[in-house]
This record gives structure tokens, C-alpha cells and sequence, in this order.
């Protein structure tokens, strides 16, 4: 088997199936937890920790609903110091939608921006049209919330995030592990519950 997975930034790696099954390889690129997401996702290799997500490559596929979970697997594996593969069959679709929308989440650029960083390690991945309407909708509306404030930001941090469209794709690993995103998932989902409390006591009122 020929590894072809591509380094996308330190410790995440985007490729295709054969690339989750090349276990020496996966070794040698320090890769402890693979994602897999496709028709029969399911775990291949003892000694990796998965995250299975069960999907096509079709643009009625609703993808956006897994990317919470998805976004803190890839993240909570980096901060602990592994290495993820994002898989799909090809390494074009399915695995880049979900990449996308990690990159989107722990820097400041927009879903295009996300998707050419990505594209300049590997020029083929390409979502299909409605894994891209997907990645709107994210930026749109959930990304708001998960985001962290500017005003979070160390000076060091803000200038890789103003920096051009090549420095962010190579930054220092410190960058992209900041530690907020699992609290931020967490405070989102609290806000969400505290909102529908709100309205039941509203509606019980009238």
C-alpha cells in the first residue's frame, strides 16, 4: 500500500481508505486516532481510536450534524499530542467537508478559505455542491457560536490569524491547540438548553 495521506497542518492528516489500512505508515506519521467517514465506516486497527461516522458522498447527505462531534474528536486528539487521519474512500469529499469545518473553527478564515489551504496540500479535495451549501450554513450560523472571542486571542495568536493564507496553513501547532473548543461545544449547548427553558415558561405563562 502507497501512503498518500496529506499533512494539512501538524497532526492532522487528510487521505483515502488504503491510507487508514496502512498501519506501518500510520505508525511512522505518529497517527493514533483515524475518522472515518463513509458508507461502512467501521474500526480496522486495534492499537487506533476511531470515530466512526456513517455517510455517502451525496449532496442530500447531512453532514453537518456530525460536525460537532467530529470537530472535538480531531481537536481533543490534538491537544493530547496524537495524530489524526480524516478518511474517507477517495480523501476528496466526505473527509474534506469535515476538515474544512474543523480548520474554520479554530482559526478566523471562512469555509473558501479553509477549503484553498486544503487544496494547497492536496488540490484535489473538493466537497461536493451540497457538503459546500453545508459549510455555509456552518459559518453562518453554528461557527458564531463556537468560535472563540477576538478578544481571547494572545498578541502572538491574532498575528498568525491576520497573517496570509500560507502562514496559517503552517502554523506552529499552538495556534490551532487552543483549549477553548470543548467548553465553547459545552456553553453552546447550555445556552441552547437555557433558551428552550425560557420559552417553555413563557408559553406555560400564557
Amino acid at each position: 500500500l502507497h501512503f498518500v495521506a496529506s499533512q494539512i497542518v501538524t497532526g492532522l492528516y487528510l487521505g483515502n481508505i488504503r491510507d487508514s489500512e496502512d498501519h506501518e505508515n500510520l505508525l511512522r506519521k505518529g497517527v493514533t486516532h483515524i475518522l472515518s467517514i463513509h458508507n461502512r465506516a467501521k474500526p480496522v486497527l486495534e492499537d487506533m481510536t476511531y470515530l466512526c461516522i456513517s455517510a455517502s458522498d451525496s449532496s442530500s447527505q447531512n453532514l453537518l450534524r456530525h460536525f460537532k462531534e467530529c470537530i472535538q474528536f480531531i481537536h481533543e486528539c490534538r491537544l493530547g499530542g496524537g495524530g489524526c487521519l480524516v478518511h474517507c474512500l477517495a480523501g476528496v469529499s466526505r473527509s474534506t467537508t469535515v476538515l474544512v469545518a474543523y480548520l474554520m473553527t479554530v482559526t478566523e478564515l471562512g469555509w473558501e478559505s479553509c477549503l484553498a489551504a486544503t487544496r494547497a496540500v492536496r488540490s484535489y479535495a473538493s466537497p461536493n455542491p451540497g457538503f459546500q451549501q453545508q459549510l455555509q450554513e456552518y459559518e453562518r450560523t453554528l461557527l458564531r457560536e463556537v468560535r472563540p472571542p477576538r478578544k481571547r486571542f494572545s498578541s502572538r495568536q491574532s498575528s498568525f490569524a491576520c497573517s496570509s493564507l500560507h502562514r496559517q496553513l503552517f502554523a506552529p501547532a499552538g495556534f490551532l491547540e487552543m483549549s477553548f473548543i470543548t467548553w465553547r461545544f459545552g456553553e453552546f449547548e447550555r445556552k441552547k438548553s437555557r433558551k428552550r427553558k425560557l420559552k417553555e415558561k413563557k408559553r406555560r405563562r400564557r
